[in-house]
């Protein structure tokens, strides 16, 4: 696996209750919507077998030639 590839379907990104209610404030969002986090063994997407992975030099190929 190269340097910049990043394997989406083991990624975790760990936040606390309290950034929830201070981003869902900053937001809008309504605490009637009851916004919660998932629990850790939780996946908020499952990723179909097989490859799904962008190619980052067709990434960086479009944003260089965006600019």
């Amino acid at each position: 696996m190269g340097r910049d590839t990043v394997q989406l379907e083991t990624t975790v990104n760990t936040i606390s209750q309290e950034y929830l209610l201070e981003f869902t404030s900053e937001y809008g969002v309504l605490e009637a919507l009851h916004p919660e986090l998932p629990k850790p063994e939780d996946r908020i997407v499952d990723f179909p077998k097989g490859k799904a992975q962008p190619k980052l030099a067709i990434l960086r190929s479009t944003a260089a030639s965006s600019t």
